[in-house]
């Protein structure tokens, strides 16, 4: 496992540099299996590693913590690579990257998606780890690796663990997930996968996955439409002259003022997940607008003072409900 310490979220140049000294490094030092190459990213680096990996069509597989693929460079059907995809229930980029694992399926990429508990930030130790279990068992199934049939068994047990203990939780919706991506990834290579998917199509028909299939949905919705507001605000700020600036500001600032303040109070712990994503991206977007102003020497002065009045509540409320 090898990795750059220029590599971080930005221009194209600076992380096509860093990922081409990573290869010619790696390359010198050891004996790389070319048929076995993985790349991997969070947030903005996941979106390059996506590319690089259509570009290069160099790699076995791709690991995308928090994001997805470039809007410019969506995935064409029948992918040539495998991808992990992993995202934290509270992550602003939830939504996109649970529709980006439908769309993977459609265009019969092999893929998975494991939801986890956290924030915009890396998976945890254990996600890690069933992620490069489950690149091996993607490199086994097309012939990158050889059959190990202890591992294949050994990985069944663990995937058939994992989905009973969700629904011994109570989470039904959980464990049809779970049982869904493991016919998928076994099929071809267990005898396990039968049962995977008898129990899935089993699942399927239950009241309360069918009710969290359509909550699913709904979050996702609620956060865009929350979100999609805040954002037309922001977007109007920035093309805002300085006469009607501060009226401006003040519309925008009352509402996040009041979804933070409906965060606060909220009960319903699904409900307050979408405001805490919501204001996770807000807070992101406005950082990310600031550097990229900033880097293009466009930031309006105004705007710049706006953003150091604002960004410090909006994290503060958002850390503050983790």
């Amino acid at each position: 496992m090898a990795s750059s310490d220029d590599a971080h979220n930005g221009l194209w140049k600076p992380l096509s540099q860093a990922a081409q000294s990573v290869h010619e490094d790696t390359h010198e030092r050891i004996a790389v299996d070319n048929n076995r190459i993985y790349f991997a990213g969070l947030s903005g680096t996941a979106r390059f590693a996506a590319t690089l990996a259509q570009i290069c069509k160099c790699a076995a597989g791709v690991l995308l913590d928090g994001a997805g693929f470039e809007r410019s460079s969506p995935p064409a059907p029948h992918g040539t690579f495998a991808v992990f995809l992993t995202v934290g229930n509270l992550d602003f980029n939830y939504g996109q990257v649970v529709d980006l694992s439908a769309k993977l399926g459609e265009l019969h990429y092999a893929q998975i998606l494991r939801r986890n508990d956290g924030p915009h930030e890396w998976a945890p130790a254990g996600v890690m780890e069933e992620a490069f279990a489950w690149f091996r068992l993607m490199a086994m199934k097309d012939g990158r690796e050889t059959r190990d049939a202890a591992f294949v068994e050994e990985q069944a047990a663990e995937a058939d663990k994992r989905a009973k203990t969700l629904a011994l939780s109570g989470d039904a919706y959980g464990s049809w997930l779970e049982y869904r991506q493991d016919a998928e990834t076994f099929d071809g290579l267990s005898e396990e996968e039968a049962f995977f998917r008898k129990r899935a199509d089993a699942l399927k028909k239950e009241k309360a996955v069918l009710d969290g299939t359509k909550l699913d949905r709904k979050e996702i919705e609620e956060q865009s439409s929350l979100t999609d507001s805040i954002y037309a605000g922001m977007d109007a700020l920035r093309q805002s002259g300085t006469d009607d600036f501060e009226l401006r500001s003040k519309k925008l600032e009352s509402q996040i003022s009041n979804l933070r303040i409906h965060a606060d109070h909220e009960k319903n712990s699904q409900k307050l997940l979408v405001d805490q994503r919501t204001l996770a991206g807000i807070s992101m977007e406005a950082l990310e607008t600031g550097e990229n102003s900033c880097r293009q020497r466009t930031l309006q002065a105004p705007v710049l003072i706006w953003s150091l009045r604002l960004l410090p509540s909006l994290m503060m409320s958002w850390r503050s409900r983790r």
